[in-house]
C-alpha cells in the first residue's frame, strides 16, 4: 500500500468514527465490511467504546455472517460496565502509561503485542483489568523488539528501563509484582519478570523461543528475522534462563489447542517445575483473549493469577 493509499484509508476511517459519533446515517452495505470494521475498531482504540457498540451492531446487522463484526459484538456484550475500574486515559503514543490502585500493593506489569495492545484495545481491555486489585503498568515497544532494547522513555537500553521499573514499582507500593503479556509481549512479560523478580507472570498465546530456525514458516518468522537483524545476539532462551533460575516466578500459558504455533511455542517450556499450561479446548484463533472473554474465563483467571501465591513469593529488591 502506498502512502497516498494508506492517508486516504485512515481519512476514511476517521470519517466514519466521526459519523457514527454524530449519529449520522450510514450505509454499510454500499462499503467493504472490512474498511467499517477499521472504523469500528479506531474507536475502540480511541476510548469511544459506546460509538464502537453502536457501530459493530450495524455492522453486523448488514453483514450478519462477519466473523469479525459477531466477535465485536459478542465482546461488547460482555463487557464490564464502566463502574468500579480504576481511572484511565488511553494515550496511543505513550510507551508506559500507569494506573495506581492506592488500597493494593501488587502491581501488573502489562506488555502489548506487535499491535500494541494486549489482544484488543487497551480502553477495551481496562474494562477488565481496571477491576483487578493491583496497580496496572500498560507497556508498548513501539520498535517491536521484543523489550529487548528497552524502552526509550525509560532508559537508553534495557538495563536502565529496568532500573526505572523497579522505581516505579516502589513508588506504587509495590510489595507484590506480576507481568503479563500477549502476544510476542509474552517473551517480554517472562524475561522482564525473571530479571525483576516476579512472583507471577502470565502469557497469552504468546511467542518464547526467538530462534530463527525454530521459527521458520510460522507466522513470526519475518518479525524475528528483523530481530536478529537489529540485535544479533540480544535475545536470549527462556526455558535455560527459567531452569537455571534460583526462583524462577510461576507462570502460566494459555493458547488454543488448534493453534498449532501457539501451541509449539508454549510446548518450548514444558517440563519447567514452576510452568503451568491452560490449552483451550475447540479453539484455533491466536487472539486466546477474546476467546476466554467469550467463554467467560478472562476476568476469573487473572483474579486467580493475583491471588497470593502458597509461598509467600515476593518481589525481590
Amino acid at each position: 500500500m502506498s502512502t497516498s493509499e494508506s492517508l486516504s484509508r485512515i481519512e476514511a476511517e476517521r470519517a466514519v468514527a466521526a459519523a457514527l459519533r454524530e449519529g449520522r446515517p450510514l450505509d454499510f452495505a454500499r462499503r467493504d465490511p472490512g474498511a467499517w470494521a477499521r472504523a469500528i475498531d479506531r474507536l475502540g482504540c480511541e476510548g469511544e467504546l459506546a460509538v464502537a457498540a453502536h457501530g459493530a451492531r450495524l455492522l453486523q446487522e448488514t453483514f450478519p455472517r462477519f466473523a469479525f463484526a459477531q466477535n465485536l459484538c459478542e465482546m461488547y456484550d460482555r463487557m464490564p460496565v464502566a463502574d468500579g475500574q480504576l481511572p484511565f486515559a488511553e494515550a496511543g503514543d505513550k510507551e508506559v502509561q500507569i494506573v495506581p490502585h492506592s488500597a493494593s500493593d501488587a502491581v501488573l506489569l502489562l506488555f502489548c503485542g506487535r499491535s500494541h495492545r494486549l489482544g484488543l484495545p487497551l480502553p477495551v481491555m481496562h474494562r477488565w483489568l481496571g477491576l483487578l486489585p493491583a496497580s496496572l503498568i500498560y507497556l508498548r515497544d513501539f520498535r517491536l523488539l521484543f523489550y529487548l532494547k528497552g524502552l526509550p522513555s525509560l532508559g537508553a537500553d534495557r538495563a536502565a528501563t529496568l532500573a526505572a521499573l523497579r522505581e516505579i514499582v516502589a513508588s506504587l507500593n509495590g510489595r507484590r509484582l506480576f507481568c503479563c503479556g500477549s502476544s510476542v509481549g509474552t517473551y517480554a512479560a517472562l524475561h522482564y519478570g525473571l530479571d525483576l523478580g516476579a512472583e507471577a507472570v502470565i502469557g497469552f498465546a504468546g511467542t518464547i523461543k526467538l530462534d530463527l530456525q525454530f521459527n521458520q514458516q510460522t507466522p513470526m518468522e519475518q518479525t524475528i528475522a528483523r530481530l536478529h537483524q537489529e540485535l544479533p545476539n540480544g535475545a536470549i532462551d527462556l526455558r535455560e534462563a527459567y531452569a537455571g533460575a534460583e526462583r524462577a516466578p510461576r507462570v502460566h500459558i494459555v493458547c488454543g489447542d488448534g493453534a498449532w504455533d501457539d501451541r509449539m511455542q508454549a510446548e518450548t517450556l514444558a517440563g519447567l517445575p514452576t510452568v503451568t499450561f491452560d490449552c483451550l479446548n475447540d479453539c484455533a484463533t491466536h487472539n486466546v483473549t477474546m476467546e476466554l472473554i467469550r467463554r467467560g474465563q478472562y476476568l476469573p483467571l487473572l483474579e486467580s493469577f493475583l491471588a497470593p501465591a502458597t509461598d509467600g513469593g515476593r518481589c525481590r529488591d
